[in-house]
């Protein structure tokens, strides 16, 4: 008698398998992006502390309405981001990434 599984027994393993991981991707994916947000929400409350202790020390900060991140970096005030954004804002009661100052 040989040893080993037959072709039936093997495809019956394999459609199991792919259930499981069509049933588990989306949640993975669910998660990840939750993650992500998360993530990209905790580092705008970084940067926004920062501007805050920025403003604080240099009260005529906020003249233009709009902070160089690269100067929070360089004053110490932030160690480094993941944003593409270059500056930060004063928008009504609170603060927006943008790409220019204008």
């Amino acid at each position: 008698m040989k040893k080993g599984f037959t072709l039936v027994e093997l495809l019956g393993v394999m459609v199991i398998l792919s259930v499981i991981v069509s049933i588990s991707f989306p949640t993975v994916i669910g998660v990840i992006k939750e993650k992500k947000q998360k993530s990209e929400e905790y580092e705008f409350e970084m940067i926004e502390n920062a501007v805050k202790l920025y403003t604080k020390d240099n009260p005529n900060a906020l003249d233009k309405d709009c902070i160089l991140i690269s100067k929070l970096q360089k004053g110490k005030y932030l160690k480094s981001v993941k944003t593409t954004k270059q500056y930060i804002k004063k928008d009504g009661n609170g603060y927006k990434l943008v790409d220019n100052c204008q």
